[in-house]
Protein backbone atom coordinates (compact mmCIF):
# COMPACT_ATOMS: atom_id res chain seq x y z
CA UNK A 1 0.00 0.00 0.00
CA UNK A 2 1.35 3.58 -0.95
CA UNK A 3 0.44 5.30 2.24
CA UNK A 4 2.09 2.19 4.25
CA UNK A 5 5.06 2.68 2.30
CA UNK A 6 5.32 6.32 2.65
CA UNK A 7 4.72 6.81 6.60
CA UNK A 8 8.41 5.58 7.73
CA UNK A 9 10.04 8.07 4.49
CA UNK A 10 8.05 10.52 5.99
CA UNK A 11 6.19 11.46 2.73
CA UNK A 12 2.74 13.84 2.60
CA UNK A 13 2.35 12.25 -0.92
CA UNK A 14 1.40 8.45 -1.51
CA UNK A 15 4.54 6.19 -2.43
CA UNK A 16 2.64 3.65 -4.44
CA UNK A 17 4.63 4.09 -7.82
CA UNK A 18 7.57 1.98 -5.90
CA UNK A 19 5.15 -0.80 -5.43
CA UNK A 20 6.28 -3.59 -2.85
CA UNK A 21 9.09 -2.73 -0.82
CA UNK A 22 12.17 -4.76 1.37
CA UNK A 23 12.14 -2.75 4.52
CA UNK A 24 15.82 -2.67 6.79
CA UNK A 25 14.72 -1.47 9.86
CA UNK A 26 17.15 -0.15 12.45
CA UNK A 27 18.38 -1.06 16.10
CA UNK A 28 19.71 0.72 18.82
CA UNK A 29 22.99 -0.74 20.75
CA UNK A 30 20.66 -1.98 23.27
CA UNK A 31 18.68 -4.41 20.36
CA UNK A 32 15.51 -2.70 20.53
CA UNK A 33 14.23 -1.06 16.89
CA UNK A 34 14.81 2.60 17.44
CA UNK A 35 11.90 3.47 14.54
CA UNK A 36 14.22 4.42 11.34
CA UNK A 37 14.28 2.53 8.14
CA UNK A 38 15.32 2.28 4.64
CA UNK A 39 13.12 1.10 1.81
CA UNK A 40 14.49 -1.40 -1.06
CA UNK A 41 12.18 -0.65 -3.37
CA UNK A 42 10.51 -3.13 -6.38
CA UNK A 43 10.53 0.38 -8.59
CA UNK A 44 13.09 2.82 -7.22
CA UNK A 45 12.51 6.38 -8.64
CA UNK A 46 15.09 7.21 -11.61
CA UNK A 47 18.00 8.61 -10.50
CA UNK A 48 16.96 8.28 -6.65
CA UNK A 49 19.15 4.85 -5.85
CA UNK A 50 18.12 1.81 -5.13
CA UNK A 51 17.33 2.60 -1.33
CA UNK A 52 14.81 5.40 0.13
CA UNK A 53 15.55 6.68 3.55
CA UNK A 54 13.47 9.08 5.59
CA UNK A 55 13.27 12.66 4.98
CA UNK A 56 15.09 15.02 6.99
CA UNK A 57 16.59 12.41 9.15
CA UNK A 58 20.20 11.74 9.53
CA UNK A 59 23.00 9.65 8.69
CA UNK A 60 22.22 5.58 10.50
CA UNK A 61 24.13 2.94 11.10
CA UNK A 62 22.31 -0.78 10.70
CA UNK A 63 23.04 -2.96 13.50
CA UNK A 64 21.86 -6.90 12.59
CA UNK A 65 20.90 -8.88 15.37
CA UNK A 66 23.50 -11.83 14.22
CA UNK A 67 26.09 -8.73 15.18
CA UNK A 68 24.73 -7.35 18.45
CA UNK A 69 26.65 -9.45 20.58
CA UNK A 70 29.88 -8.54 19.18
CA UNK A 71 29.16 -4.81 18.88
CA UNK A 72 28.43 -4.73 23.13
CA UNK A 73 31.37 -6.83 23.57
CA UNK A 74 34.78 -5.35 23.79
CA UNK A 75 37.78 -6.10 22.06
CA UNK A 76 36.25 -8.10 19.22
CA UNK A 77 36.29 -8.27 15.66
CA UNK A 78 33.37 -5.68 13.96
CA UNK A 79 33.07 -4.62 10.04
CA UNK A 80 32.07 -2.24 8.51
CA UNK A 81 30.76 -2.38 4.90
CA UNK A 82 28.27 -0.19 2.42
CA UNK A 83 24.86 -1.69 2.49
CA UNK A 84 21.97 -3.44 4.96
CA UNK A 85 22.03 -6.89 2.81
CA UNK A 86 25.70 -6.83 2.70
CA UNK A 87 26.27 -6.85 6.73
CA UNK A 88 23.87 -9.53 6.68
CA UNK A 89 25.71 -11.67 4.49
CA UNK A 90 28.76 -10.99 6.25
CA UNK A 91 26.94 -11.67 9.14
CA UNK A 92 26.33 -15.21 7.59
CA UNK A 93 29.69 -15.67 6.43
CA UNK A 94 30.92 -15.19 10.37
CA UNK A 95 32.15 -11.71 10.28
CA UNK A 96 29.74 -9.91 12.74
CA UNK A 97 29.27 -6.30 10.83
CA UNK A 98 27.43 -3.33 10.77
CA UNK A 99 25.92 -1.86 7.45
CA UNK A 100 26.51 2.01 6.18
CA UNK A 101 23.82 3.70 4.08
CA UNK A 102 27.18 4.55 2.11
CA UNK A 103 30.65 5.14 2.08
CA UNK A 104 30.56 8.38 3.39
CA UNK A 105 27.71 7.64 5.76
CA UNK A 106 30.14 6.79 8.94
CA UNK A 107 30.33 10.63 9.31
CA UNK A 108 28.19 13.73 11.04
CA UNK A 109 26.94 16.26 8.71
CA UNK A 110 29.82 18.79 8.12
CA UNK A 111 29.45 22.63 7.41
CA UNK A 112 30.43 23.78 3.50
CA UNK A 113 32.30 26.32 2.53
CA UNK A 114 31.81 28.84 -0.24
CA UNK A 115 32.44 26.23 -3.09
CA UNK A 116 29.81 23.60 -1.60
CA UNK A 117 32.57 21.22 0.23
CA UNK A 118 32.39 19.95 3.64
CA UNK A 119 35.14 21.79 6.22
CA UNK A 120 35.48 20.90 9.97
CA UNK A 121 36.23 17.71 11.97
CA UNK A 122 35.19 14.15 10.68
CA UNK A 123 32.96 13.05 13.48
CA UNK A 124 31.72 9.57 13.93
CA UNK A 125 27.41 9.69 13.65
CA UNK A 126 26.46 8.55 16.87
CA UNK A 127 25.40 4.67 16.52
CA UNK A 128 29.07 4.56 16.05
CA UNK A 129 30.13 6.79 18.28
CA UNK A 130 28.65 4.90 21.51
CA UNK A 131 30.58 1.93 20.54
CA UNK A 132 34.00 0.88 21.74
CA UNK A 133 36.62 0.86 19.41
CA UNK A 134 39.61 0.14 21.56
CA UNK A 135 41.69 -3.12 20.16
CA UNK A 136 39.30 -3.72 18.03
CA UNK A 137 39.70 -5.62 14.35
CA UNK A 138 37.91 -3.58 11.85
CA UNK A 139 37.79 -4.87 8.49
CA UNK A 140 36.10 -2.30 6.68
CA UNK A 141 34.79 -3.85 3.21
CA UNK A 142 33.64 -1.65 0.20
CA UNK A 143 32.51 -3.40 -2.58
CA UNK A 144 33.64 -0.40 -4.99
CA UNK A 145 37.25 -0.65 -6.40
CA UNK A 146 38.97 2.64 -4.97
CA UNK A 147 41.72 2.35 -7.34
CA UNK A 148 39.37 3.11 -10.10
CA UNK A 149 36.88 5.50 -7.14
CA UNK A 150 39.03 7.96 -5.93
CA UNK A 151 35.74 9.28 -3.65
CA UNK A 152 35.39 5.32 -2.71
CA UNK A 153 39.53 5.42 -1.57
CA UNK A 154 38.98 9.02 0.28
CA UNK A 155 36.05 7.98 2.11
CA UNK A 156 37.72 4.94 3.19
CA UNK A 157 40.96 6.11 4.14
CA UNK A 158 39.45 9.10 6.38
CA UNK A 159 37.36 5.94 7.99
CA UNK A 160 40.69 4.14 8.71
CA UNK A 161 42.11 7.79 10.12
CA UNK A 162 39.43 8.29 12.24
CA UNK A 163 38.75 4.84 13.71
CA UNK A 164 42.63 5.18 14.21
CA UNK A 165 42.70 8.00 16.63
CA UNK A 166 39.79 5.47 18.43
CA UNK A 167 42.81 2.98 18.55
CA UNK A 168 41.15 0.47 17.02
CA UNK A 169 42.91 -1.23 14.42
CA UNK A 170 41.14 -1.39 10.56
CA UNK A 171 41.82 -3.55 8.15
CA UNK A 172 41.34 -1.99 4.56
CA UNK A 173 39.33 -5.29 2.47
CA UNK A 174 39.85 -5.25 -0.93
CA UNK A 175 37.12 -7.51 -2.62
CA UNK A 176 38.71 -9.76 -5.79
CA UNK A 177 37.04 -8.90 -8.81
CA UNK A 178 34.10 -10.63 -9.77
CA UNK A 179 33.18 -12.54 -13.17
CA UNK A 180 33.64 -10.53 -16.51
CA UNK A 181 30.22 -9.87 -16.89
CA UNK A 182 29.75 -8.15 -14.23
CA UNK A 183 32.58 -5.94 -14.14
CA UNK A 184 32.67 -3.23 -16.43
CA UNK A 185 36.28 -2.62 -17.03
CA UNK A 186 36.80 -6.44 -18.02
CA UNK A 187 33.54 -5.62 -20.19
CA UNK A 188 35.51 -2.67 -21.68
CA UNK A 189 38.37 -4.86 -22.25
CA UNK A 190 37.37 -7.42 -23.85
CA UNK A 191 35.24 -5.04 -26.45
CA UNK A 192 38.67 -3.57 -26.74
CA UNK A 193 39.88 -6.88 -28.07
CA UNK A 194 37.25 -7.46 -30.01
CA UNK A 195 37.56 -4.85 -31.81
CA UNK A 196 41.25 -5.00 -32.39
CA UNK A 197 40.47 -8.65 -33.93
CA UNK A 198 38.03 -7.27 -36.28
CA UNK A 199 41.36 -4.93 -37.10
CA UNK A 200 40.69 -1.46 -35.87
CA UNK A 201 42.94 0.54 -33.10
CA UNK A 202 41.87 1.98 -30.18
Amino acid sequence: DGREVASPLRWTADAGQHGPCHENPDRQLVGSFNWHARLRPDHPRPNAGKYEAPLSVGNRANFPSAAMDAIRAKGGMLGLTEGEKKALCSCQAGVPCIGLAGVWSWQKKREKDDKGKGRGERLLIDDLDQIDWVGRAVPIIFDTDPRRNPSVAQAKAELIRVLSERDAQPVDVVLPTGPADGDGIRRLAAARIRLIRAGHRL
